[in-house]
């Protein structure tokens, strides 16, 4: 009696936590040109992190986000075991599933029906990296997928919308595919679709708070993208002003020099090159010695009040190695990183 009570409590357990409410993130779009309103024609939303996209058209300018539990951006680092939520979801008969382990662990795969028995289990070693796994699904509609480590677990919910098939309700996991590098899992892309097929792909656009989303707005004036990670309701601006001073900041001082800024549709930049640091000669290596170096043309430091400084990679990023960090950049402001760049590119 007390071993039925508690699997019992256990299987409702599970049941509940599956079934519960879904949070959600709600992410609103607007655009604007100069302080002057600008209508969208649609909004191209890409899920860097997990992988999948999905598009907004006018007048829909809001996007409503579920995602299966609250996560901080701790727990998409690269020190992190981190199991993705499995794509499509619902799906038919076979869907995928990534981890990602930050060290070599023995790890097991469990998979139970919605009463919570045991249907499948796959053990095994695995190396640090990113490891994809497709589930191949039964006759059932739900499952339950656990995925177990030495001292975390993580369970999530799969619908299965092919459930009347003919497999007798056996099911099976298959290792699929190793990456070793940071998180950067893939995903089946969704193809950009018609505005009677939108819905359907927002519903299979994957987030969790904290995911890099690429966001990007079209209108008559052009394209215009920027990038974010939300963990809250946001509402975001789109920019299509162009060759202007940065709306609120039309100068910056910064070392007893004024620069000037140009927005560049949502991006703002510094319109002249930086020139900061003591002066050193063209033969020297730059080295880390809390002091910022620069090089000067012909070694005249003229040279730099009118072209700017020169630096080196490793002074200019201040010996950081993490993308976008402030660097040599004033107060505020941040290294350009290469998906800036990138959105730079195209809207220029």
């Amino acid at each position: 009696m007390i071993k039925i009570t508690l699997i019992s409590v256990l299987a409702m357990a599970m049941i509940v936590s599956a079934f519960s409410q879904k949070p959600s993130i709600e992410l609103t779009f607007t655009a604007e040109n100069n302080g002057q309103y600008v209508p969208l024609d649609s909004i191209f939303i890409e899920n860097l992190t997990q992988g999948g996209d999905t598009t907004l058209y006018a007048p829909d300018t809001a996007l409503v986000l579920d995602y299966t539990g609250i996560i901080d951006n701790e727990s998409i680092r690269e020190n992190s075991f981190y199991v993705s939520q499995n794509y499509p979801n619902p799906f038919k008969g076979k869907t995928t599933v990534n981890l990602y382990l930050p060290e070599k662990e023995h790890i097991k795969i469990t998979v139970r029906d919605i009463i919570g028995r045991e249907l499948i289990q796959y053990e095994n070693i695995l190396k640090r990296g990113n490891h994809s796994f497709a589930f191949y699904s039964g006759s059932r509609k739900y499952y339950l997928l656990t995925v177990s480590g030495k001292q975390t677990s993580k369970t999530i919910k799969m619908i299965n919308v092919n459930s009347n098939n003919t497999n007798s309700g056996k099911c099976k996991i298959v290792y699929d595919e190793y990456e070793d590098n940071g998180i950067a899992f893939k995903s089946q892309r969704l193809r950009r679709v018609a505005p009677a097929l939108a819905e359907k792909a927002i519903n299979d656009f994957i987030f969790n708070p904290g995911d890099e989303l690429l966001l990007v707005g079209y209108s008559d004036l052009g394209e215009s993208g920027m990038y974010d990670s939300p963990s809250t309701n946001q509402t975001y601006t789109f920019e299509f002003a162009t060759n202007i001073p940065c709306p609120g900041t039309p100068t910056v001082t910064y070392e007893g020099q004024v620069y000037n800024t140009i927005q560049i549709f949502s991006q703002c930049w510094l319109k002249e090159n930086l020139n900061v640091g003591e002066m050193i000669p063209g033969t020297q290596e730059m080295e880390d010695n809390g002091v910022i170096e620069k090089y000067c043309y012909d070694n005249e430091e003229d040279s730099c009040a009118i072209y700017g400084g020169l630096y080196q990679w490793d002074e200019m990023m201040q010996y950081s190695t993490t993308p976008g960090v402030q660097g040599i950049c004033p107060s505020g402001w941040h290294l350009p990183t290469d998906d800036e760049w990138k959105i730079l590119e195209g809207t220029v």
